[in-house]
């Protein structure tokens, strides 16, 4: 096999396992993921579903109240007059997962040339924590910002006026769609500019010489921050007092391990270190027995990202998982920033690419028998809120057996280290049934749009999913959930077939309505109804 034909295989190889991280996305209408219902009812309702009663009397569109973070919100109200709300959540899906690893390949392209092998390891990295938390804008935004510094070779050979042009025009894209992917822009056009060689960072002097031209290159990307900050009425954390924007950190070394695992941690977590050793220890092994070609500035931003990711809040301004941002943005500028070099034939060459791509698209098939296998909950849900009227409210709940374990869910129905991933699926209710469900993100500052009185006083910004306990627990029962019993008609408890199952209707208020397993409907009756039973 000549050069030439082994790179064009390996070129069709990395097309080929690009284009299978996006089939699950196109397999199911609402895969496992935390926010990803929240974000499709947000897109169906400023594309066009707040304006029909009766939802227009509790929803609707507020494009003052966000300037950054709003990526797909613009593409959706845009899209979703001429397609299906679920056709632009899959597309915004199918990006999100997409990009990231693209950005990261067509960097390392820019930055040492030619096809490679390598390529595709770097394709693995699509499924992360951050992916399955549906944290769409910010994986679109990093994947963006990747793409954009791909550019800077040629925008080197440029003038000085072109390349403070370009740069400013990328930080204004990204920091419309989400606030990390400007920095990461800045972060990586810093590092760029530091060089691929070590031997420029050898003295004090020299490091310093070149944090200032990293200082100065990043500069014109992130003055469009600068003016947003200047303007917006609202910022991130907004929504929150001054306890919920003050840092909360936890170092506890069980939190930084799962931080650290979030480039690969999925649904189960040996699985998941499995398919990751069988993706880099060819990576590794040709690395190791030959010579690596490696770019200075990113490993050195890998490294800066990895640090911070160590030292960083879990939350803060209202805003969770910081730290879970940065360990996936160290993985890619690393990916970027190496070239294993060991003199391959043709032959070997094509089969590691072969290698490669058969465990891209086997982990990829595992994510997407997972997904297929979760929509059962979700035609569940479907069922189950089928007797639900329009307009009516619905206080949605989870039912947690702690005896029961992580082991008694199946398998996709939590995260790796045991947080729901149906925590949004209620909302969907609100595009089904045409009924209120607070737990619609509503934040000022990060979505653009807002409850309408009287029926913000029931909702929370950035809500979740609370524990069936609160119904009972007094002590627990968040203050806009604590007139209930008035202020709902249906409680929906979701997670009900695990364990012994919560028994809501040993609460007086509360009928069974329907119990379709993974979810149960409970009609909220009050008066002589309730005393009668």
């Amino acid at each position: 096999m000549t050069g030439k034909r082994s790179d064009w295989l390996i070129l069709t190889l990395t097309v080929a396992a690009l284009t299978a991280l996006v089939i699950p996305a196109l397999l199911v209408p609402v895969p496992p993921l935390f926010d990803y219902a929240n974000h499709l009812v947000r897109l169906w309702l400023i594309a066009g579903g707040a304006d029909s009663p009766p939802l227009s009397q509790m929803y609707a569109p507020a494009w003052e109240q966000a300037f950054t973070n709003v990526g797909i919100d613009y593409l959706g109200a845009v899209l979703g007059r001429i397609v299906p709300a679920t056709a632009v959540g899959t597309g915004m899906l199918a990006l999100a997962t997409a990009l990231p690893p693209l950005g990261a390949v067509l960097l390392n392209r820019a930055v040492f040339g030619g096809v490679h092998w390598s390529h595709i390891a770097i394709l693995f990295f699509a499924w992360n924590a951050t992916l399955i938390a549906a944290f769409l804008n910010f994986h679109i935004g990093i994947g963006l910002a990747l793409m954009g510094a791909a550019l800077e070779p040629r925008l080197g050979k440029s003038s000085m006026a072109l390349q403070v042009s370009a740069r400013a025009a990328i930080g204004l894209l990204l920091i419309i769609v989400h606030a990390f992917g400007l920095l990461y822009y800045c972060a990586l056009v810093g590092a760029l500019s530091i060089g691929r060689s070590l031997g420029r960072l050898a003295s004090l002097k020299g490091l310093a010489a070149r944090a200032g031209g990293a200082l100065a290159a990043a500069l014109p990307a992130a003055l469009p921050a600068c003016l947003v900050i200047a303007l917006a009425p609202a910022l991130p954390g907004a929504h929150t007092d001054a306890v919920g924007k003050a840092p909360f950190w936890d170092f506890s070394l069980a939190s930084k391990t799962y931080v650290l695992l979030s480039p690969i941690a999925t649904y189960h977590l040996p699985v998941d270190i499995a398919f990751t050793l069988a993706a880099i220890a060819p990576l590794a092994a040709v690395a190791l027995a030959g010579r690596c070609e490696t770019h200075a500035g990113l490993l050195l931003l890998a490294a800066a990202m990895t640090l911070i990711a160590i030292l960083a809040p879990a939350a803060v301004a209202g805003t969770w998982w910081i730290d879970n941002r940065f360990p996936l943005m160290a993985v890619l500028a690393l990916m970027a920033g190496l070239r294993p070099n060991a003199v391959l034939r043709p032959g070997p060459r094509t089969a590691l690419a072969v290698l490669l791509t058969f465990v891209v698209v086997l982990r990829t098939g595992w994510i997407a028998a997972v997904w297929l296998q979760r929509q059962q909950d979700v035609a569940a849900l479907a069922r189950a809120v089928e007797p639900v009227p329009a307009g009516a409210a619905i206080l949605p709940l989870d039912n947690v057996d702690e005896a029961a374990g992580v082991a008694a869910h199946p398998l996709g129905r939590l995260f790796h280290n045991g947080h729901p991933t149906y925590w949004s699926y209620p909302v969907l209710a609100i595009m089904w049934r045409r009924a209120f469900v607070p737990n619609l993100f509503w934040a000022a500052g990060k979505q653009p749009i807002r409850l309408l009185p009287p029926w913000d006083e029931i909702s929370y910004p950035e809500d979740g999913l609370w524990r069936s306990r609160v119904l009972t627990a007094s002590e627990e029962v968040p203050d806009h959930f604590r007139h209930w019993r008035q202020r709902y008609q249906f409680v929906l408890l979701l997670n009900a077939d695990v364990g012994s199952g919560a028994d809501l209707s040993q609460v007086d208020e509360l009928r069974l309505e329907r119990d379709e397993g993974f979810a149960r409907l409970y009609r909220i009756v009050t008066g002589s109804v309730a005393g009668a039973r």
